[in-house]
């Protein structure tokens, strides 16, 4: 049953024409924060607080765009793990307890793929 409709601002125009929405999830047990996945940003918006403004913005390093994203999270943590067109893999507390910055954060925390399994070339697969 659906109980309310909220219209999200995502302003894609002011990244140009280029920018496309991969992805959309709800954020884990919460009814009110949705994240958006695009191949520049993930956004993620406490639609209880604001419909416009993400509670967290986050890029990769450079201009690397993002070819995917997920979520990792367990009963007090939750993270964003990004993979960028580079296939390098970053991963990225957010919620309650962690430091949030103003404006969009970039993604500096990258996952180490073990060497055995990085050996054989291209990651990316």
């Amino acid at each position: 049953k659906v109980l309310n409709v909220v219209a999200i601002e995502l302003s894609l125009e002011a990244f140009g024409q280029d920018v496309c929405i991969s992805d959309v999830f709800w954020m884990p047990n919460s009814e009110a924060c949705l994240c958006v996945v695009t191949d520049v940003f993930v956004n993620v918006y406490d639609l209880s607080i604001d419909n416009i403004s993400p509670s967290f913005s986050l890029r990769l390093p450079g201009a690397t765009r993002i070819t995917a994203a997920t979520l990792c999270w367990d009963a007090t943590t939750v993270a964003i793990m990004v993979m960028g067109e580079d296939g390098r893999l970053f991963l990225k507390r957010i919620g309650e307890g962690e430091e949030k910055e103003d404006g969009p954060m970039e993604m500096d925390m990258a996952v180490q793929v073990p060497k055995d399994m990085a050996a054989g070339g291209d990651v990316r697969g």
